[in-house]
């Protein structure tokens, strides 16, 4: 069995003006929580927030609102949206 040394996955890594404390990036994962109007919501907030030390988290993704969508529980880009704790969707 071959051992691989991945100690340098922990190491801090600069990249132009981004610092990050490792090389750890945790990809997007959709958990389709929004509200009803595809607002983000504190459960959302909680979910990354508790994943916030691992390292880069790439956050889910948002789309358009458009009725191809309808019935997605998946956050929507939109100026007219807030979220309750003041994080735009």
């Amino acid at each position: 069995m071959t051992t691989t040394n991945l100690s340098h996955l922990l190491s801090p890594l600069q990249l132009e003006k981004l610092s990050f404390k490792n090389r750890v990036a945790m990809a997007p994962m959709p958990r389709g929580r929004a509200d009803d109007n595809r607002v983000p919501n504190a459960l959302m907030t909680e979910y990354y927030a508790q994943r916030a030390n691992a390292g880069l988290i790439i956050s889910e993704g948002t789309a358009p609102p458009s009725k191809a969508m309808a019935g997605s529980m998946h956050p929507a880009f939109t100026a007219r949206h807030k979220s309750r704790d003041g994080n735009r969707s």
